[in-house]
């Protein structure tokens, strides 16, 4: 950690840095850009999905389908949703930590016994890449024979008391990241994605987190703001890291040309604030 003229420079795990703090010490809402989400079931390419072109891949849960991402980069690339569209309240929570359960079980089914690395993504809300209005995870490999590792000073960054949010079930939230309100999910002990007490914790984690965020963080328009949540799973199994990142401003060009160029990213709010800031009530 270093001053600088106006604000303060931290390092980010992965060997970025970012620039926060001066006078954006708050964290401030109420941003008047988003657009609610339209949702139509009779036009739902996913509703109206031909049941032969659903994947009967080992064993599912009632209510889930399986399907193949035809308009994907990745040789792997399977799509996890309900049968059925949601109205935007219940999407927006992701259909209940029930419904995150089942959606993480029905994922484990395929992770098991895999020799490779996945990825299990989501995002909810046009600006946070959702282009179809229907909930669907994503369960992907990036081919590259590459297995992910944690950046050394994630841990430190982990168990800062400054960016803890919160600790549910065996988890660690904790506010950090190249963006504005991310948070790292991480587990404390067990990340065992085959261990059924693990997908429950996880569930929990994720719906209490979520939640919180569509709480706190509000458009002008009263909207819960648009986020994703990406969590990276080693071919052991285990859990290596998640995150959350809610869409509460946008990256400009002195974003974008310091990423090129290794410089810093610019932060709306210091994690610190916005950690604080959802740990209230």
């Amino acid at each position: 950690m270093s001053g600088a003229i106006g604000g303060t420079i931290q390092e980010v795990p992965g060997g970025f840095s970012e620039l926060s703090g001066g006078i954006r010490r708050i964290v401030r809402t109420g941003w008047s850009w988003q657009k609610p989400l339209t949702i139509n079931a009779e036009e739902c390419p996913f509703c109206t999905k031909n049941e032969g072109e659903v994947l009967a891949v080992g064993e599912t849960k009632e209510g889930w389908r399986i399907l193949e991402s035809n308009l994907s980069l990745f040789k792997f690339h399977r799509l996890i949703i309900p049968k059925t569209c949601w109205d935007a309240d219940r999407l927006w929570e992701l259909g209940g930590e029930e419904a995150i359960l089942e959606a993480l079980t029905v994922a484990s089914f395929m992770t098991h016994g895999s020799d490779r690395e996945l990825w299990l993504t989501i995002h909810i809300g046009w600006l946070a890449g959702q282009n179809q209005s229907h909930l669907h995870w994503h369960l992907y490999n990036w081919d590259d024979g590459q297995n992910s590792s944690l950046p050394p000073e994630l841990e430190h960054e982990r168990l800062r008391p400054d960016r803890l949010v919160f600790e549910e079930s065996g988890f660690t939230v904790s506010a950090g990241g190249l963006k504005a309100g991310q948070c790292f999910i991480t587990p404390s002990a067990d990340s065992s994605f085959g261990t059924e007490g693990f997908r429950h914790g996880l569930a929990r984690t994720i719906y209490r987190l979520v939640t919180l965020g569509n709480r706190k963080l509000r458009s002008a328009e009263g909207l819960p703001a648009n986020f994703n949540l990406g969590f990276v799973f080693t071919k052991e199994n285990r859990l290596l890291l998640g995150t959350y990142c809610p869409v509460i401003n946008h990256w400009g060009p002195a974003d974008v040309l310091g990423l090129i160029l290794k410089r810093k990213v610019v932060l709306v709010t210091p994690h610190e604030a916005m950690a604080e800031y959802l740990r209230g009530e």
